[in-house]
Formats: C-alpha cells, structure tokens, sequence
C-alpha cells in the first residue's frame, strides 16, 4: 500500500511555468515606469528646449535665485 503512495508522488510531472510568461511582470512594470516618469521627463525637456530657444539676447528673466 505504501509503495502505491511513494510512485505516485515520484510520477508527477514537474510545473514549469512557459518562460515567456515569466517577463510578463517585467514588461508591466517597464511600461507603468514609461508613463509615470519618463515620459513625463521627456515632455517636461522637450518644453525647456523650447523655453530656452525661444529667447533672445537682451530679454529678461529670474532664475530660481531671484536673480
């Protein structure tokens, strides 16, 4: 009766998860990364270029310092 037990559980085939669906959670927390904070990042350099092409010598501005 013990023996019938014992080749059951040495019969059993291993789970292996498919590897693809292991980089699934990978792929998600690039992409959430992408939207949350670079492309933000990007945007955000995109406009200071902009800001900063868009001047001209003898315009005035304040830095951070007042200044």
């Amino acid at each position: 009766m013990i023996d019938f037990f014992v080749n059951n559980a040495w019969a059993a085939p291993a789970q292996q998860q498919p590897g693809f669906m292991s980089f699934v959670p990978l792929i998600i927390l690039f992409i959430i990364f992408y939207f949350i904070l670079i492309r933000p990042q990007m945007k955000q350099a995109k406009q200071h270029k902009q800001l900063v092409a868009s001047l001209a010598k003898g315009d005035e501005i304040a830095t951070n310092g007042g200044l």
